[in-house]
């Protein structure tokens, strides 16, 4: 068979090595052992391929030969009439390596496994698996080395072990190369031969050990990839259940291999969460919270809050504010209890749960903060909106841009319509109930929420991945630290609940609830509810007329009600004309955008404020591209804005057609590159979508 291998390589010598170095390499050759699970006739084979290799180089004339055989064009100029050498070392090296084309030996049956063993140690594993290949689709081919069982089976073993050092030197290499998904693939392809031949348990161990080491640096790479498939992303998740899974939860005392103790693994769940989206969260946190596990039910609430307050769902809040209701004899919860009415309109309700709050130096910012005016409100909507903003929003993925504004949420006409539709919201008294039993009763359209903990309890772990911002931990929110701390401390198990019949299941039940909840057809319903918001804003307009001179609450009649974040601040840009000035601000920011993200520091963040799929993704795909090119691109532009419109049939699309005029240097390696620079003239249309009152641009084209 032939084996791509020449005796050089084998050796590990130049082709201009004389015999003191062949002796010695050899030497070497022979002393180093493979595997120690490798049988004698595998040792063997692989020792005589060694002595061919030694035999054929130590003697000039056979060398002579040899090297006529695989330099057919270039024997004659290697070497001259006295025997020496005729160029230069660099020289010889460089003609071995790019005028041979592939260099073969020729192998007989009791070689052959030495020859794979040699493409192994030579780091030729891609070459060995294909050449494994066939044999690995069954012993067949083998028959013809070895007509003895024994003798068959034994090489069979060698074989697959050969293959699996392969995969596992393959896995080795990712690793350092930070590629750490490929690294478990190649650690989960040595391990399923193995499991299917039933063979090498102990380096089945091995395997095992190294992919829980290497799993949490896949999760973090899976979902951190800009460009993440769903698929990625399911098996992120999937990977973290079972780390979760073998340390028995996020409060569990277990371990998971992965190396990382408590501390660490809470950073690193930290970190992760970060880059999980609502519904991702929701799934798992959901299910961590039947263990039953109070921290990670929790998190369903503050999700539940999340998505009821950016989705406008006032029945996730009461879903969560229902479960606050029996987490309260765990813990104190009544700011988040408080927090829940208010975004209901409950403000009575509010109030009375912020009054019972131990939190006595929160309680006495808001108190605070609504001096002046007849009740808390003002004070706890500032606070709410700071929870939000700071606490809750940035522990889920693409929350960035979403306001935490409470005058917008109650201004927006979804939440009001749903308002209408369901009961209003009651509190039910604190009882032994068990918290955890009310997630398993959530109705299945519900089923899409999701949790984060907070940034000031589980820093990012010291590993080589993406860093996060971390808040201080003296917060003065609302947050997950008493619950987690409670738990991490506190070896008892949870209290376990009296009551496993907390909500009946039966459609009978079902029915009823359904019923109670059907307020839409009744008009005094209605009427309530605009009185309740009615007098949120009565109170906030007594706020502006009647303040009592605290610095803190100085606002003018030119001013917002509730302070806007800086984009939405002023007049709704919903309601504003796309004039050719804001488009000549748009165009301008996508170029600005385009030569920082293009730029040497490949700022790619700063396409997110700019950009809408699918060009963003293309442009992230383009910026990828230059970075593993070592190349970026340097930009002047100037841009005249020809024409502006708006989609007569959705305002919510928009083209705008400019005049560009872009002088790009092209810069490969630091060395500017004429040929891919350009100085061009480009009429260029660009198509607009409105993305939370903000025109992003979602694709272009080059009209000329």
């Amino acid at each position: 068979m032939q084996i791509p291998l020449d005796y050089y390589r084998i050796l590990g010598v130049p082709l201009q090595a004389e015999d003191d170095l062949i002796n010695q390499a050899y030497e070497d050759r022979m002393l180093q052992l493979p595997r120690s699970e490798y049988s004698q006739s595998a040792i063997a084979s692989r020792q005589n391929l060694i002595k061919l290799a030694h035999s054929v180089l130590k003697d000039e004339e056979i060398r002579q030969q040899y090297d006529d055989e695989i330099f057919p064009s270039h024997g004659s100029a290697i070497i001259n009439g006295d025997g020496n050498m005729d160029m230069s070392i660099d020289d010889a090296l460089s003609l071995s390596e790019t005028s041979i084309a592939n260099p073969t030996i020729e192998v007989d049956g009791d070689l052959l496994l030495g020859a794979l063993m040699m493409l192994q140690e030579l780091g030729e594993y891609e070459l060995l698996l294909n050449i494994a290949q066939s044999f690995l689709e069954g012993k067949e081919p083998l028959e013809e080395i070895s007509t003895d069982t024994n003798q068959l089976q034994s090489w069979w073993q060698d074989l697959i072990l050969t293959v699996i050092s392969a995969y596992l030197d393959l896995a080795k290499e990712k690793w350092h190369q930070r590629e750490y998904e490929n690294a478990s693939l190649y650690l989960w392809a040595a391990d399923a031969i193995l499991e299917q031949q039933n063979v090498f348990m102990p380096i089945r161990q091995e395997i095992d050990s190294d992919l829980q080491k290497v799993r949490p640096y896949e999760v973090i790479e899976l979902l951190s990839k800009s460009d993440s498939q769903l698929v990625d992303r399911q098996k992120a998740i999937a990977l973290l259940q079972k780390m979760l899974d073998s340390r028995e939860g996020i409060e569990g005392k277990k371990q998971d291999q992965s190396g990382l103790n408590t501390d660490d693994f809470l950073r690193f769940l930290q970190e992760v969460r970060t880059y999980l989206t609502p519904l991702e969260q929701e799934e798992l946190f959901k299910q961590e919270s039947s263990r039953p596990s109070i921290a990670a039910t929790y998190l369903t609430v503050n999700a539940l809050i999340v998505r009821g307050f950016v989705e406008r769902k006032p029945e996730l809040i009461i879903q969560a504010q229902n479960i606050l209701d029996h987490l309260n004899q765990y813990q104190d919860v009544y700011l988040e209890q408080s927090i829940c009415s208010l975004l209901l309109g409950n403000i009575n309700q509010a109030e009375k749960l912020l009054n019972h709050s131990y939190e006595t130096e929160k309680v006495k910012s808001i108190k605070k903060l609504s001096q002046g005016a007849p009740d808390l409100v003002p004070g706890l909507i500032i606070y709410a909106e700071n929870w939000l903003k700071e606490e809750l929003f940035p522990q889920f993925k693409n929350l960035e841009r979403e306001s935490s504004s409470v005058q917008e949420y109650f201004d927006d006409g979804r939440l009001q319509r749903a308002l209408e539709n369901i009961a209003p919201p009651e509190i039910n008294a604190i009882d032994e109930e068990d918290p955890l039993s009310l997630l398993k009763d959530y109705p299945s359209e519900f089923d899409q929420e999701e949790t984060p903990l907070q940034a000031s309890e589980i820093p990012p772990p010291n590993i080589s991945t993406p860093e996060i911002e971390k808040t201080e931990e003296d917060s003065s929110l609302v947050g997950f630290s008493s619950f987690l701390e409670a738990e991490i401390d506190d070896n008892d198990e949870p209290e376990e609940p009296k009551n496993d019949n907390l909500i009946s299941d039966t459609p009978e039940d079902e029915k009823e609830m359904s019923s109670s909840q059907n307020f839409s057809s009744s008009p005094m319903i209605i009427l309530f509810v605009l009185l309740i918001l009615l007098g949120i804003f009565s109170a906030l307009f007594y706020r502006v007329f009647n303040q009592s001179g605290d610095a803190n609450l100085e606002i003018s009649l030119s001013q917002s009600l509730i302070e806007l974040p800086e984009e939405l601040a002023g007049t709704d840009s919903s309601s504003q004309p796309l004039s050719p000035e804001m488009a000549s601000e748009i165009i301008n920011g996508w170029l600005e955008a385009k030569a920082l993200a293009t730029g040497p520091d490949y700022n790619l963040g700063a396409l997110d404020n700019v950009l809408a799929d699918p060009f963003l993704s293309i442009w992230r795909g383009n910026i990828n591209t230059l970075r593993n090119q070592s190349a970026y691109r340097r930009y002047e532009h100037d841009v005249t804005i020809e024409e502006v419109n708006i989609n007569p049939q959705n305002n919510m699309e928009a083209n705008i057609t400019a005049r560009v005029r872009e002088n790009s240097q092209y810069f490969n390696n630091g060395q500017l590159n004429n040929q891919q620079s350009y100085d061009s003239n480009l009429l260029v249309r660009y198509d607009l979508v409105r993305v939370n009152n903000r025109w992003l641009i979602a694709n272009s084209q080059i009209i000329n």
